[in-house]
């Protein structure tokens, strides 16, 4: 993206040249396990044109699988922002993401229809 003020020609702030998220996901050969992974990367991005302030570009993987045990009960875990990449809190032109690596697991279980 390269946006900009149409008034001034200035940039706009809090707009990333290059953003975007991957997914994909599939089944295993193991029945009723499944699985996903998740990438999003955005470049660095303008927070202060006067000031010439940037907040630094970033890239997260997300990864989760989840096992079908019969058609009500379903196990799940996995791993947010593998790369653990967090925002530098002592930087207020800092907007990456807030909460770093996140392991995850659990357990789904459904009352009268399937999963």
């Amino acid at each position: 993206m390269d946006a900009e003020d149409r008034d001034t020609g200035e940039p706009l702030t809090r707009r990333p040249e290059h953003q975007g998220t991957f997914s994909l996901d599939g089944l295993t050969p193991l029945p009723g396990l499944a699985w996903l992974i998740r990438v999003r990367s955005q470049s660095d991005e303008l927070v202060d044109v006067q000031n010439d302030l940037e907040s630094p570009g970033f890239t997260t993987i997300d990864l989760k699988l989840n096992q079908d045990l019969g058609d009500s009960l379903r196990l799940f875990g996995g791993v947010n922002n593998l790369t653990d990449k967090q925002r530098n809190f002592d930087n207020a032109s800092d907007f990456g993401p807030v909460s770093g690596r996140y392991i995850y697991a659990g357990v789904t279980l459904g009352f009268g229809k399937p999963l």
